[in-house]
């Protein structure tokens, strides 16, 4: 295959416009969790309340496990693992695919206003991106219900043993679900600032765009001063291995709750 290559069509060196995650996508991925969040937490508190209900007299007169219970949370255990491990593909091929067409038609419309005109079309490397991406979120939906149960299991267990009322098991399934829900949050913000990290550098590269210029998001309450320095500095780097700060070499977006971004670098062919 003919490796193409695009220049800035002056002749000069020209920066493109970064090219940011859309929120709608984010937006949509965070709800879908969200949901699938809220209706497991909805139906196991309502399962478990009903079985403890039952069971709650004998428990705080005597602290050995109760069969009923227990069968009651393994049930929905069974029920939700099966759930998120059957609905997690679908949901990360759906997110994947609207992340990567966001990034075509940025990638478009950037080139388009330096006066690039360009179809794409798949390449190795963008399938290599597509397939991981999709895989690593496939597992972290899945994550999701598995922390969630596992530590559901662990808040009856403790009831039980501990002779709770069903007061104190309620208030401590809140607090998990809180906890639950926060996560899912970060999964759908993070992953999709990876995904649009890793699918605009292995685009631009396929384009024979090799450098960067960091651009610092200029928000966050706790901005990271190397962040911001290379920000302000306008930080040049190769997109094969990202740019040097604090001792590693990353890229914009990667590191957690990072939300800066890079400027494409187009050649000028009289540079």
């Amino acid at each position: 295959m003919v490796k193409r290559e695009v220049f800035s069509p002056t002749g000069w060196e020209k920066s493109l416009a970064p090219i940011r995650e859309n929120a709608g996508v984010v937006a949509e991925y965070h709800r879908t969790l969200e949901r699938l969040v809220d209706a497991m937490s909805n139906e196991i508190e309502e399962i478990i309340s009903k079985a403890y209900r039952r069971a709650e007299g004998k428990i705080v007169q005597d602290s050995s496990p109760m069969a009923g219970l227990r069968d009651a949370v393994a049930e929905m255990t069974r029920k939700w693992e099966e759930k998120f491990d059957n609905l997690s593909p679908d949901i990360a091929k759906r997110f994947v695919k609207q992340a990567d067409e966001h990034s075509q038609r940025s990638t478009r419309a950037r080139l388009k206003s330096a006066g690039i005109a360009i179809e794409f079309r798949p390449t190795r490397r963008m399938q290599d991106i597509i397939s991981a991406a999709v895989s690593e979120n496939t597992k972290l939906i899945k994550s999701i219900s598995d922390e969630y149960l596992d530590d559901v299991a662990g808040i009856v267990n403790r009831g039980i043993m501990e002779g709770h009322n069903l007061g104190k098991i309620t208030e401590d399934l809140k607090a998990r679900y809180h906890i639950t829900h926060r996560r899912a949050a970060l999964i759908a913000r993070q992953e999709s600032r990876n995904a649009n990290t890793a699918m605009n550098r292995a685009r631009q590269l396929d384009l024979g765009i090799e450098e960067g210029e960091w651009v610092h998001s200029g928000g966050g309450r706790e901005p990271r001063e190397s962040h911001v320095a290379a920000g302000r500095k306008r930080l040049r780097f190769k997109l094969t291995e990202g740019a040097y700060i604090d001792g590693e070499y990353i890229m914009p977006g990667q590191k957690i709750n990072c939300r800066c971004n890079w400027r494409p670098v187009l050649r000028g062919w009289n540079d």
